[in-house]
């Protein structure tokens, strides 16, 4: 006859330590819009200020994002006793980059004439430095006495904290006469709020995740994560089961 080895009794509690890198790809992210919208109008401020007369135009832009990052978390879980369920709540410090060049067309035509044109291309980057808290609810797929994994939803309250810079230039040319504009602005999330751009306090968003635990020592697991959520998350870490 075959002996198998005993699972080892459920703890009911987890703390796990982790880090991992952050990727927007192949999503295009709330964050991002997000990044996008603070760009636009803070782009369309330096605009309106130097050149009044493109108030009223027509707009073609083009911006390209890249990201990269990662997130430090701290999460403490509960085992559901006689459940394959687990509620986990978690913290996070997020560092998030997005690199990216625009392009930016305006134009202003009268009865199809036109009167004043402006391109602007610059570049720059969006920083995310900020908390990150999720409540996840995690159902228990396989369990040997070494080996659990389990599949997670919830959901990731981020608060809007970061910065933006932006660089470039703008060739303005107009039946009066031409000009160029160069530009270098490096302002907080916060400075600009105070300026007038609309940026929400935080976001929220559901996310989805394999957890994968390998027991290395008593009560001591290597955790490996994949998260989707605002991108992919791939973290890996620390647990102490109690």
């Amino acid at each position: 006859m075959m002996a198998f080895r005993p699972v080892p009794a459920a703890q009911n509690w987890e703390f796990t330590l982790s880090y991992g890198p952050w990727t927007a790809f192949p999503f295009t992210t709330l964050i991002e819009n997000e990044c996008r919208n603070m760009i636009d109008q803070e782009l369309n401020t330096i605009m309106d200020w130097a050149y009044p007369l493109l108030l009223i135009r027509n707009e073609e832009e083009d911006i390209d994002f890249a990201s990269g990052g990662g997130a430090l978390s701290l999460s403490l879980s509960h085992h559901l006793s006689a459940s394959p369920l687990s509620i986990s709540l978690e913290l996070s410090w997020l560092a998030l980059n997005l690199p990216y060049t625009l392009s930016y067309r305006q134009s202003l035509d009268l009865l199809g004439v036109p009167i004043a044109s402006a391109q602007t291309n610059a570049s720059g980057q969006a920083r995310i430095r900020s908390a990150d808290y999720a409540l996840w609810v995690q159902y228990r797929l396989w369990q040997t006495s070494s080996f659990t994994a389990r599949l997670a939803v919830g959901g990731h309250l981020l608060i809007m904290r970061g910065d933006i810079s932006l660089q470039g230039n703008c060739e303005f040319t107009s039946i009066i006469g031409d000009d160029e504009l160069t530009f270098n602005e490096h302002k907080s999330i916060q400075d600009l709020r105070n300026g007038g751009i609309k940026v929400p306090r935080s976001l929220f968003f559901p996310s989805l995740s394999l957890n994968l635990s390998t027991r290395l020592w008593r009560p001591i697991h290597l955790q490996t994560r994949l998260v989707i959520s605002q991108g992919l998350f791939l973290t890996a870490g620390l647990s102490l089961q109690f």
